[in-house]
């Protein structure tokens, strides 16, 4: 796991009692498709409702012009990072 991006809403501040958490997790690589990969993620024993979009380096970097993306890694705040990985250029915070 390269890294753990918190966006919406909890990251904004602007949550509402019963708002999930919306994790965007980075992996190194995966034979596994996107959507097949967030219940093979030890996270999901969080304590909160969440939603994960789970990534490649690879795939982020493919997809990291998308508006959606753009907007989540700009709003988003790094809960976690591998100190030997950097986020794409515009992600607005490394670790909060």
């Amino acid at each position: 796991m390269l890294g753990v991006l918190l966006y919406g809403s909890l990251a904004r501040g602007d949550y509402a009692p019963g708002s999930d958490a919306d994790l965007l997790v980075v992996l190194s690589d995966s034979s596994e498709p996107p959507a097949n990969r967030p219940p093979l993620l030890p996270v999901l024993g969080l304590p909160i409702c969440h939603e994960l979009l789970v990534y490649t380096e690879d795939e982020l970097e493919q997809r990291a012009n998308l508006p959606f993306l753009r907007r989540v890694l700009a709003e988003g705040r790094w809960l976690s990072q591998r100190t030997d990985w950097q986020p794409p250029p515009f992600a607005r915070e490394r670790i909060r």
